[in-house]
């Protein structure tokens, strides 16, 4: 491959990882449709972004001057199949094993508290938090209060002392504080709604999990204690990508829009 095609390929590679699939797309339509001397204002128009379009007009640059023989409909396949690898590869599914406790010697396993406090701290949209039991957990507060205040919609799903009969001896919402409580909703899952067995017991909200825009997913045996993210032993996995954060968000909404989970605290 000569220096002209290499640089025209690395320019593709790069559009690839900076613009949206479906941008690539719209361009390789309007390369598709048009001759190369009307390429340029076409294709760029096609994007609504001023950063992709100063993207793609440093792009234009270096394929008129590196590549000049290569068609246009070349570059549009290519950009087809830099957008598709890419977008596989952001929405490819990771999973990582999450710990506390004792660990031995050279374990690269991650503490349950450290990577809870790195998706709060990283949410941009959404937080959902699922937990049992919640109380002594200070430095989570304070990640979650300042993840609230630069528009993080944060959402907790807890059991109550009230809804439980006393079986958490510690209400979560008393861990939580009143600037975080009334900052976020919070949501429990009512005494009435609860199915029973045949001696009358109940069921309880022993759920434990942290979403994180939809796209990160903690599920661990950890509820949000001091002992739990500390001292005890808890053992946990964490998911990026794919599409099972987005469904078991989407599992948690379903529950709150039916009416089993009912809001407890005011947004």
């Amino acid at each position: 491959m000569g220096e002209g095609k290499k640089a025209l390929v690395d320019g593709i590679a790069l559009l690839g990882r900076e613009l949206p699939c479906d941008s690539l797309d719209r361009m390789a339509d309007a390369l598709g449709a048009m001759q190369a001397g009307a390429v340029r204002r076409t294709a760029a128009s096609a994007l609504t972004s001023p950063d992709a379009r100063e993207q793609v007009e440093r792009f234009f640059d270096l394929w008129e001057r590196d590549s000049p023989d290569t068609t246009p409909a070349e570059v549009a396949l290519a950009l087809r199949a830099a957008g598709q690898v890419d977008d596989y590869h952001r929405q490819r599914q990771t999973i990582e094993v999450v710990w506390t406790g004792p660990a031995p010697q050279g374990t690269t396993l991650r503490r349950t508290d450290q990577v809870l406090l790195d998706m709060i701290r990283n949410a941009k949209e959404s937080l959902t938090i699922v937990s049992f039991a919640a109380y002594k957990v200070q430095h989570l507060k304070e990640a979650l209060i300042e993840a609230v205040g630069r528009g993080v919609k944060v959402t907790f799903i807890l059991e109550s002392e009230k809804e439980s009969g006393g079986m958490v001896s510690f209400d979560p919402l008393n861990a939580l504080g009143s600037e975080l409580a009334s900052k976020a909703a919070v949501y429990v899952w009512p005494h009435d709604k609860r199915e029973k067995d045949a001696h009358g017991h109940f069921g309880l909200l022993h759920a434990k999990c942290a979403i994180a825009d939809r796209k990160a997913l903690l599920v661990s045996s950890a509820n949000l204690t001091e002992h739990a993210l500390a001292i005890n032993m808890e053992l946990g996995l964490l998911i990026r990508g794919g599409d099972v954060p987005e469904k078991v968000a989407g599992h948690w909404e379903g529950l709150i829009e039916s009416g089993t989970l009912v809001l407890s605290s005011p947004v």
